[in-house]
């Protein structure tokens, strides 16, 4: 199977730096820009499936890069951006008792937040969406989801821990292509991590 993803475009959160995960801000002129810029990269008709996040910077960008050719747009929530619960809304500049904790996703499954979401979490989405595709036959998808949600599908796919920050994670409004994708060994990929953590 073969992925493309896309990123939302800048949001007004992603300018002051506040934590989006669940929620959500809308997206800022440069945002609309950027998913307008990525219709001339994209050709729909040729995808046999494009899911977006549920969230509305997700779907806004979506929309905004596919133009009149929305007839192929579903949603899943398998697509939001990790939950990172009680931060979210929040900017880590005027809260930051919150840094360490948020910059320990990079090197543990899970984060000392409440109500947060562990990586391998994330990850599980993730394979859960995918072999569904999988085994409904996609083959050719494009997905319009979140950054860390991203790095996640990027670290499992080049055997990276879920938690990485091996992966670097895509700009806003930019898109990227995955080959040769098999749900499979990205559940054995989860599974190695989440023994070893």
């Amino acid at each position: 199977m073969q992925l493309t993803l896309c990123r939302h475009g800048q949001t007004e959160w992603n300018l002051k730096g506040i934590i989006q995960g669940h929620q959500d801000s809308p997206l800022t002129p440069l945002g609309q820009q950027q998913a307008s810029a990525l219709s001339s990269k994209l050709i729909p008709t040729r995808f046999d499936r494009v899911i977006s996040s549920d969230l509305k910077r997700c779907l806004d960008t979506a929309k905004g890069a596919l133009g009149n050719d929305q007839a192929l747009l579903e949603t899943s929530a398998l697509l939001r951006e990790r939950n990172f619960g009680v931060i979210q809304g929040l900017s880590l500049n005027e809260h930051p008792k919150w840094n360490s904790a948020f910059n320990q996703r990079f090197s543990q499954n899970r984060i000392d937040i409440e109500g947060s979401e562990s990586a391998s979490d994330v990850a599980d989405r993730i394979c859960t969406l995918l072999q569904a595709l999988y085994q409904q036959g996609a083959r050719d998808v494009l997905l319009f989801s979140h950054g860390e949600w991203i790095r996640t599908l990027m670290n499992l796919h080049y055997g990276h821990a879920p938690w990485s920050n091996a992966s670097t994670l895509p700009g806003n409004g930019e898109m990227i292509t995955l080959r040769q994708i098999n749900p499979e060994i990205l559940w054995g990929a989860l599974n190695r991590a989440e023994n070893q953590s």
